[in-house]
C-alpha cells in the first residue's frame, strides 16, 4: 500500500535528449544564454586588461571605448609628468646659483625676463603642472575603474530582456464611496 504513494521529498530529473525539447521548459531565443555568466570574473578579466571583461560580455563594441579612454588617460599622464619632470630640472637648475647650468634657458624666455622673473615663472609652471599632472591621474584611475564597473554590471545584466510586452501605464482613479467623498488618485499598472 505505501507503495503507490509518491515521495514529493525525492529530487527529480528531467531528462532531455534534444534540445527542442528544452526550449518548451525554458522558452528562450537561444539556449546559451542560460549558461553561467560571472560578473566576478568579467570583473576580474578587466581588471587584468581593459576590454577584457567587455569582450567575455560580447560587448565587442565598447572596446575600442575603453582603449580609447585609458589610452587617453594614460597618454595624457605621460605628457604632464614628462613636462613636470622637465620643470623640475629647470627649476633645480635656476636656484643652484652655477653658472654652468643652463636647463631654464631651454625655456625660450624673452630678452627682457630678468633672473627673477624667471625663477617666478618656473615655480609657478612646476606648480601647475603638477596638478594637471595629478588630476591625469584621477582620469587615469576613473577610466580604469569605470571599465571594471561597466564589465561587471553588464555581466550582472546579461540574463535581462528587454520585450515588447514591457509597459507602464499611469491612469487618474477615482474612489470613494458615494458622491460625497469622492477622491482622485493615481493608477499606475506594470505589464511584463
Amino acid at each position: 500500500m505505501t507503495d503507490s504513494i509518491p515521495d514529493f521529498d525525492a529530487p527529480r530529473v528531467i531528462v532531455i535528449s534534444d534540445t527542442t525539447d528544452f526550449t518548451t521548459f525554458l522558452p528562450v531565443w537561444n539556449i546559451e544564454s542560460y549558461s553561467i555568466h560571472s560578473p566576478a570574473k568579467a570583473a576580474i578579466m578587466s581588471a587584468v586588461l581593459p576590454g577584457l571583461g567587455q569582450i567575455y560580455n560580447k560587448k565587442y563594441w565598447k572596446v575600442p571605448i575603453v582603449f580609447a579612454a585609458v589610452g587617453t588617460s594614460v597618454g595624457v599622464f605621460l605628457k604632464w609628468q614628462n613636462e613636470y619632470n622637465r620643470s623640475i630640472r629647470a627649476y633645480i637648475d635656476i636656484f643652484d646659483n652655477d653658472p654652468f647650468t643652463n636647463f631654464h634657458e631651454t625655456f625660450g624666455f624673452p630678452s627682457f625676463y630678468d633672473d627673477n622673473m624667471k625663477k617666478q615663472y618656473i615655480t609657478r609652471r612646476k606648480d601647475q603642472l603638477r596638478v594637471w599632472r595629478d588630476w591625469s591621474i584621477v582620469a587615469m584611475v576613473a577610466a580604469y575603474t569605470l571599465n571594471i564597473i561597466d564589465a561587471n554590471v553588464d555581466a550582472h545584466l546579461i540574463d535581462f530582456s528587454i520585450d515588447d510586452n514591457i509597459s507602464l501605464n499611469i491612469k487618474p482613479y477615482f474612489f470613494g464611496n458615494g458622491f460625497d467623498s469622492q477622491k482622485i488618485g493615481l493608477s499606475l499598472r506594470l505589464t511584463f
